[in-house]
């Protein structure tokens, strides 16, 4: 099976799959702004993505400050969460997207300004407020029948990580653009043009405040529920005799663990490499690209993966695969070949992470009760949001920790 979900054909027609899926989802009208204002905000994200942890040591942020930086960005995300599916139900696409695009320029732009670790705090809540992707991925939910949950919950994340991986290639490109033009200009301060670059994003964000401002909004204020009418009544009768909440509160708990090692990871693998390697943000950037375009490939794959061999059987697969490579952060020091083994284990970690996000929120969303049908992905967003903060509080903790005292091996 992992022969033929590899071979040339396949490749060739997951891409085509993830090509008709995206033209779909712009020729929808109501995914089509919002789509196009995720993506564009996304890729204006990806652009600063390589610096923001150095940025945070430039101001002086301890290892448990980046984690508390984080835990404020998933406060802000989890009540985003909470409130997605009520201002889509209420309001409209418009409005709700509009929201989290006014968030998340004004956390930008004062993460940008920030001088001191408290604000940076301030700014981490507002960006979460500002999490609009998750109301987005309610709308696409909304607009697309069950049967093509994998795909489309797949499709939109590749789409996001396409987007993501343009940016960061486009980092050094912009670094270089920056740091040229600051010093004809005489300013050779890192942290002004890291003050710059951190704030690019906020300019993405208010372009797509005003393209929906400009937009009528009449068209977005029905959200739209094709899979109902298909699927309403196996639904209820399914939660009515209790047939898959079980597996409901299992997968729950399983997004949330992941949600909790990925957060606990992408954190602390910029602080592992400045620590052991003393690397800035223009070494880390090219390895976050490659860590990008792999993960696309992975989550590709996915929905041909699950038809070869089951859906659960993939996501046992994907887990495995995760658990084996951790073995890439087992090294207190790093010589050439300790970081040859450390750079490819920990892009397969974090490529089988993105392809198992992939298959369990598509597996959760599938498994979920009848009740949740609209506001799924919201309560998707929670969970993960939840896992985040633990892997941020966690993870930053015993890590700051271990470099005090002796922990045990597995801790280390």
């Amino acid at each position: 099976p992992m022969a033929n979900v590899l071979s040339p054909v396949h490749l060739l027609k997951a891409a085509k799959e993830q090509w008709v899926l995206a033209r779909e989802f712009l020729q929808t009208p109501p995914l089509m702004l919002p789509v196009l204002t995720v993506w564009f905000s996304f890729f204006g994200g990806s652009l600063h993505s390589p610096v923001t942890t150095f940025f945070y040591l430039e101001l002086e942020a301890s290892d448990i400050d980046i984690g508390m930086i984080g835990t404020y960005m998933d406060l802000g995300s989890l009540f985003s969460a909470l409130m997605a599916a009520k201002l889509l139900t209420k309001y409209g696409a418009h409005l709700a997207v509009s929201i989290g695009c006014f968030f998340c320029a004004t956390g930008c732009l004062l993460r940008g300004l920030s001088n001191t670790v408290p604000q940076l705090y301030m700014s981490a809540v507002m960006i979460g407020l500002g999490s609009f992707h998750t109301t987005v991925m309610c709308i696409i939910s909304n607009n697309t029948p069950r049967s093509k949950r994998t795909l489309v919950v797949g499709g939109y994340l590749i789409q996001l990580t396409i987007l993501s991986l343009i940016g960061k290639l486009l980092y050094p490109v912009w670094h270089y653009f920056l740091e040229s033009i600051l010093q004809y200009l005489g300013i050779y301060s890192e942290l002004f043009r890291d003050r710059i670059t951190m704030s690019i994003c906020s300019f993405f964000c208010v372009t797509g405040f005003f393209a929906l401002a400009l937009d009528d909004p009449k068209k977005y204020n029905t959200v739209y529920v094709e899979e109902l009418e298909e699927n309403s009544d196996a639904d209820q009768k399914k939660e009515a005799v209790g047939e898959y909440n079980g597996s409901f509160l299992l997968l729950s708990l399983a997004l949330i663990l992941l949600a909790t090692c990925s957060t606990a990871g992408t954190t602390l693998w910029p602080l592992y490499l400045h620590d052991t390697l003393h690397w800035g943000s223009q070494e880390f950037s090219y390895l976050i690209f490659v860590r990008s375009f792999l993960s696309i490939v992975c989550m590709a794959l996915v929905p041909g993966f699950e038809h070869q061999i089951g859906k659960f059987r993939a996501l046992y697969f994907m887990a495995l695969v995760s658990a084996v490579f951790t073995a890439a952060f087992w090294y207190n020091s790093l010589g050439s070949i300790e970081l040859t083994f450390h750079v490819v284990a920990a892009l397969i970690f974090f490529s089988a992470i993105s392809a198992m996000e992939t298959s369990l929120k598509s597996l959760t969303s599938l498994n979920s009760p009848a009740s949740l049908t609209t506001s799924v992905f919201g309560v998707l967003a929670l969970l993960g949001g939840v896992g985040n903060i633990i892997g941020n509080l966690a993870g930053t903790y015993l890590y700051s920790l271990a470099k005090t005292q002796e922990l045990p091996f597995l801790v280390q």
